[in-house]
């Protein structure tokens, strides 16, 4: 029917150095090292970037349903018009995957879907009539290396989960530089 080209970043080591340093920027200039350490950033993790499953048939279906998306299909994947008729037909069914999706496929899930039952999403993007739904099992909290799809997926959204993923890094570190402070604290005292 169609392949998905594999994901691939122009000048990824410019792109993983500003990324380090856009991170680093809110720390203080003498915690920079230390924090720099925890901070593993390497070419071989970020090309080991998927695209899921449910995240292109989410796309997929979100494509079929504009007519800029169907174009984009043309375009981008080459998609034939058997595949494209059947993508159409997918706002009258669910989409769903046998197991648990990973944080960033839900993150896209919960965009579309604003009434999933974990509550109000964040979504700038309501569902609307004829829109394709969506059914997924749920969420593991592992965060993979992820990669969107070609097609399908709003420019907005992926700025949000930048933020999201950029916020939650930031977290880590600052708990993390913290408890190693702590630590050692510990052990110089009596």
């Amino acid at each position: 029917m169609f392949s998905v080209p594999h994901p691939t970043i122009m000048n990824l080591r410019e792109h993983i150095d500003g990324f380090r340093t856009s991170i680093l920027q809110h720390f203080p200039e003498t915690e920079r090292s230390a924090i720099s350490l925890g901070l593993n950033l390497n070419s071989r993790t970020v090309e080991g970037a998927t695209v899921h499953a449910e995240a292109l048939m989410m796309a997929l279906a979100h494509s079929v349903s504009s007519p800029s998306g169907r174009k984009d299909l043309q375009d981008v994947l080459n998609v034939n018009k058997d595949c494209e008729e059947v993508l159409s037909k997918t706002e009258q069914s669910n989409i769903a995957v046998s197991k648990k999706c990973c944080w960033c496929c839900w993150q896209l899930y919960r965009y579309w879907n604003r009434d999933d039952s974990d509550g109000p999403s964040t979504s700038v993007e309501p569902h609307t009539v004829g829109a394709p739904r969506f059914a997924l099992l749920g969420i593991h909290s592992t965060v993979y290396p992820w990669s969107p799809p070609p097609v399908g997926v709003p420019i907005e959204f992926l700025r949000m989960l930048a933020t999201k993923l950029q916020k939650m890094l930031i977290d880590v570190l600052k708990s993390s530089h913290r408890s190693r402070q702590e630590a050692s604290l510990g052990t110089l005292s009596p």
